[in-house]
């Protein structure tokens, strides 16, 4: 049995899961028994636990997706995490692409008309897209979920990686107790029942 069949038991309830990678957002939804639909460029079909679609979503058409209650995004954070650092480090730095998917992922997310959307990214992002709603750790928001304070240790967990060829994609993984804790609220607010 796989992930999402263990815990589907929410029909009711989509989940659009943007820039999805491994599948970090979507382990707490998930859990909670949404069906979730993730979109990346690469190829994350052998790990993703939902529903996955590889697709270019710079160019995707928005028939593509299906209703969705949330969506969830998160765009690649490398170029704005650069231009937060010193000149020094990072001399030459390109934000044109990381802005304009962090607002293509936007677009797609309010398009699409959920009652929910979160889209995930770093501190440095908010020079470029205007300030984030709120953050829990290095993970900011911007969001119409109400903010909520999350404690846990998985939060700071991805500066303990090993070097090895996946490190980028695993140090982008949401930590699931970040994950879970938007599963949670979420349903609660969307009235489902345990």
């Amino acid at each position: 049995m796989d992930y999402m069949e263990k815990y589907h038991t929410c029909k009711d309830y989509v989940v659009v899961d943007l820039g999805c990678g491994l599948g970090g957002w979507s382990k707490g939804f998930i859990e909670k028994g949404f069906e979730v639909h993730g979109y990346d460029i690469q190829d994350f079909s052998d790990h993703y636990p939902g529903i996955f679609h590889q697709v270019d979503l710079m160019e995707a058409s928005l028939s593509i997706f299906p209703e969705a209650d949330v969506v969830l995004a998160s765009s690649p954070c490398t170029e704005f995490s650069k231009a937060s650092m010193p000149r020094s480090w990072h001399p030459v730095v390109h934000v044109e692409e990381a802005i304009a998917m962090f607002n293509r992922f936007k677009d797609i997310a309010l398009a699409l008309k959920p009652e929910f959307y979160v889209l995930e990214n770093v501190r440095g992002a908010q020079k470029f897209v205007g300030k984030a709603d709120f953050h829990i750790g290095s993970r900011y928001f911007w969001t119409n979920v109400p903010p909520f304070n999350l404690v846990a240790d998985d939060i700071y967990g991805k500066w303990k990686l090993p070097p090895s060829r996946d490190r980028a994609a695993l140090r982008s993984l949401i930590p699931l107790s970040i994950s879970r804790a938007f599963a949670q609220r979420i349903h609660d607010m969307l009235g489902g029942q345990e």
